[in-house]
């Protein structure tokens, strides 16, 4: 057997972005509940999922009090009353002040846990 090969992606041969992303969520998931903390922020424009236009709704946040965003869900309401909630991945892991460039928390509202959760099982109840 010759000698290994290098990825061709640039990668030095370890875990995967995604993978790796997974493992460091899984790891914040278990968190002291008092480095934690919940927001919501409020949005206009279009929803991510392409089903709502010059809409609004709320971006619902778990996050560490120093910014960190373990998870994240987008909420709106259609007109029929319809409540519609989705996953937004592509947050995990984004700190709210080094990433986005935000000074402090003002423009989120802070929450309850139970409001979080409240959106967040609105995910799985299909």
């Amino acid at each position: 057997m010759g000698p290994r090969k290098k990825p061709s992606n640039g990668s030095s041969g370890g875990v995967s972005t995604p993978q790796a992303k997974d493992i460091k969520t899984r790891r914040d998931l278990n968190l002291d509940p008092e480095e934690l903390m919940f927001a919501k922020e409020y949005w206009t424009g279009s929803s991510r999922d392409g089903v709502l236009e010059d809409g609004d709704g709320y971006h619902y946040y778990r996050m560490t009090k120093s910014g960190k965003i373990l998870e994240a869900y987008e909420f709106y309401e259609l007109d029929d009353g319809r409540e519609c909630v989705a996953p937004l991945p592509e947050m995990l892991n984004i700190h709210w002040i080094n990433d986005l460039g935000f000074d402090d928390f003002e423009a989120l509202d802070m929450i309850k846990e139970i409001e979080f959760s409240r959106i967040k099982d609105m995910t799985t109840s299909f």
